[in-house]
């Protein structure tokens, strides 16, 4: 028996739907990648070579997984087609496991083995072993005192120099203390065997059953005979012998057998039953007469030719006309009759979607001009004199192609304003008006000239004439507008400065500004510029060292020559607080799950940097229990400051134990029915099942991604968790 640390264990299992077949456009594939984990872009995978007009459908690759370490991993594999498409990236879950292989061989320093329980390493009954025993070849003796009579399991193991226990192997015994008895092998696990086949035993054994009556063993959803009629046609309708035969239950028949008797026609699977018809001269599905006559047919509304199911034909020498249907006399052929008046014609349902010329089947009431194809009915108009869109007064019926297309002179709305002006109606501006500081009323400030204008929203230009008993300093000047229809708009409003006619001013000379709080004209922060009239410069002012982080305002104001101030201009300033020092990182730990506090969780060994990016091997636990854990990683500065920690999840996973043998598989897609529920997937008795399923795609599924999914029972009837794979 070898020590488990000198195995080099490579699991892979792959799972890809082939169930469905796409189609695809004509382009060539060139070039296929994979990659593991995580995708690097296309075209940066490992290349797969490909010959560019060989099949695909049977390729076999070469996967090289020498670059990734033990544990759970993704495997993604696409293509790329000659016009440099790249197609969906198809992926497979993997656990990659791997154990030293170039050391020195320790020798077996020990075997034990024990039943049922594991007491703990070293705890089993110990077998006789020398220092030049051969392993393969050993025998011992296997005391069964003390065990109760059934099925037990018996465990072996061995420990090595350096300490290591093996595997732990493992072998069903049944073990009688009392009486036997006779059991039956049971092939198809259905709980009945067949009689041909019996061991003696005390208690069941595996893969057998106390119950001989099964009829086929060879099938798990068989074991007992019902009565069946032969049906030579597979259409469940015999007329044969009653015969027994091994079937699942009694209302599911194998084939060549049916569960109904009385076939009319044991040879044709479409007809097992006589119906009723009428003979039917002009073949136009119809009958005449009160005549039947039987036939042996697939239903009671599939006559033989020459019959028919009914017989209500008005003209049976006839197939253009069948019965009486009404029409309406119809000139134009609009659909639309001439009166409310009817006529009977021996027709066929056909003419009612194409009546005789003339006529029509479908009337929406009387044609409000039956010499014009476009118009048939009246609708309400509103009456539109100037063309404009809108209309005055009530609606009047008028005769139009339809409810939204109102002839010349209507309109589908209301409301005009004026229905001899075109420019004017609801929603357009009409009047417009001002008025400085004071307003009068809406539709009372002075009137600005429209004439000619016509728009939705104003963009123009008008004279504003200013009161000469206006007094110097700032006015107020606001304008509205009022809207046909609706009513007077809110005002817009602009600040204008009346200046007195004999003040003289100077060139600008000097110049001061202010953050916040005005100390008064003269006591600000000064700056020096040119003389100039008007001051065009971009300037650079210092903010005073005492000013608070946050957004402040800034007035600016000027002085000419002749020592007059102008007002102030106001803009706005961000003053930002000057950046934090930062400090090295000189220390790091971890803890898993639970934290011990700062400073109290494992060290990790670093040098001081400013930022850590680094691969540390973090020392797992043994102790810790199966499951999703949380490893958490925080540092320390040169302060003796601590950072938050960051975690991540890991995975801790059982030591690898024998598997039972599978005896079964069974499939779903999107939604798991539950545990021996879903669709059997055939399987033969095996450890592992690595094969390439080809799995049958339901009709009905949606066009978009589905999930299939997979899983396997043991022997013990123990259910694996299923695989998934995603499919469109």
């Amino acid at each position: 028996m070898k020590s488990p640390s000198s195995i080099v264990k490579l699991c892979l299992v792959l799972l890809l739907g082939l169930g469905a077949v796409i189609p695809v456009s004509g382009q060539q594939i060139i070039s296929m990648e994979y990659f593991f984990d995580t995708d690097p872009g296309f075209g940066n995978g490992i290349s797969i070579p490909v010959v560019p007009d060989s099949s695909f459908q049977n390729l076999t690759v070469t996967i090289d997984y020498s670059s990734v370490g033990g544990g759970f991993h993704m495997l993604y594999i696409r293509s790329q087609d000659s016009a440099g498409s790249w197609s969906l990236t198809n992926r497979s879950r993997f656990f990659k496991s791997a154990f030293p292989v170039n050391h020195t061989q320790p020798t077996i320093t020990a075997i034990e083995y024990f039943f049922d329980t594991d007491p703990g390493f070293g705890n089993g009954i110990s077998l006789p072993l020398s220092s030049d025993t051969a392993i393969h070849n050993l025998l011992g003796t296997i005391s069964l005192i003390g065990l109760a009579s059934g099925n037990h399991t018996l465990y072996i193991r061995t420990k090595d120099s350096i300490g290591s226990w093996s595997l732990t192997n493992k072998q069903v015994i049944n073990y009688c203390t009392s009486g036997t008895s006779y059991y039956y092998q049971d092939i198809d696990h259905d709980g009945y065997g067949s009689v041909t086949d019996s061991v003696l035993a005390c208690t069941v054994p595996v893969g057998y059953t106390s119950n001989h009556t099964d009829c086929d063993d060879n099938d798990s959803n068989a074991h007992q005979k019902f009565p069946f009629y032969i049906d030579n046609d597979g259409d469940n309708y015999g007329n044969g012998n009653l015969m027994m035969v091994c079937a699942q239950n009694d209302s599911t028949p194998p084939p060549g057998y049916g569960l109904h008797f009385g076939d009319c026609n044991d040879n044709d699977a479409t007809s097992h039953q006589e119906f009723p018809f009428y003979i039917d001269n002009d073949g136009d599905l119809r009958g005449a007469g009160t005549t039947t006559y039987l036939f042996c047919a697939p239903a009671a509304n599939l006559p033989p030719p020459g019959y028919a199911t009914t017989n209500t034909d008005c003209d049976d020498n006839n197939p253009d006309g069948h019965f009486f249907i009404p029409f309406y006399v119809d000139l134009d052929g609009d659909g639309f009759g001439a009166s409310t008046n009817t006529v009977l014609l021996c027709s066929n349902l056909s003419e009612i979607n194409y009546p005789p010329l003339g006529y029509t089947y479908f009337s929406y009431g009387v044609d409000c001009n039956d010499n014009d194809w476009d118009l048939r009915m009246t609708f309400p108009f509103y009456v539109d004199a100037d063309q404009d869109g809108y209309g005055i007064g009530n609606p009047v019926q008028v005769c139009a192609i339809n409810p939204d297309t109102p002839p010349i002179g209507y309109s589908l709305q209301s409301g005009d304003c004026n229905d001899n002006e075109a420019n004017i109606y609801p929603g357009k501006i009409d009047l417009m008006e001002y008025y400085i500081d004071t307003d009068p009323g809406a539709g009372q400030g002075t009137a600005l000239d429209m004439s000619g204008l016509n728009f939705d929203s104003l963009s123009a230009t008008f004279p504003i004439i200013i009161p000469n008993s206006l007094q110097p300093g700032f006015h107020l000047l606001a304008i509205r507008a009022h809207t046909c229809g609706l009513n007077w708009g809110l005002f817009e409003q602009r600040s204008f400065d009346v200046s007195a006619l004999d003040i003289s001013t100077g060139p600008l000379v000097a110049g001061e500004y202010f953050i916040d709080t005005d100390p008064g004209v003269g006591n600000g922060f000064s700056f020096t510029i040119p003389a100039v009239d008007t001051l065009l410069q971009q300037l650079s002012l210092s903010v005073p060292s005492n000013t608070a982080p946050g957004i402040h305002a800034m007035g600016i104001r000027m002085k000419d020559s002749l020592g007059q101030w102008s007002h102030f201009e106001t803009t706005y300033i961000s003053v930002y607080p000057p950046p934090e020092p930062t400090y090295p990182i000189v220390a790091a730990e971890y803890f898993i799950d639970t934290d011990p506090g700062v400073g109290n969780a494992i060290p990790l060994t670093i040098s001081p940097t400013d930022t850590l990016s680094q691969v540390f091997g973090i020392a797992v636990p043994g102790n810790l229990s199966e499951g999703i854990h949380l490893l958490s990683v925080r540092v320390k500065n040169s302060q003796n400051e601590w950072s938050l920690f960051e975690h991540r999840s890991i995975y801790i996973t059982a030591p690898l134990q024998d598997p039972n043998p599978i005896v079964a598989a069974e499939y779903f897609i999107d939604t798991d029915p539950g545990l021996g529920n879903a669709i059997v997937y055939p399987v033969s008795l095996l450890d592992t099942l690595l094969d390439t399923l080809n799995i049958p795609l339901p009709n009905n599924l949606s066009y978009g991604p589905h999930h299939i999914a997979i899983r396997v029972k043991d022997q013990t009837g123990n259910w694996s968790l299923f695989e998934q794979q995603t499919f469109y």
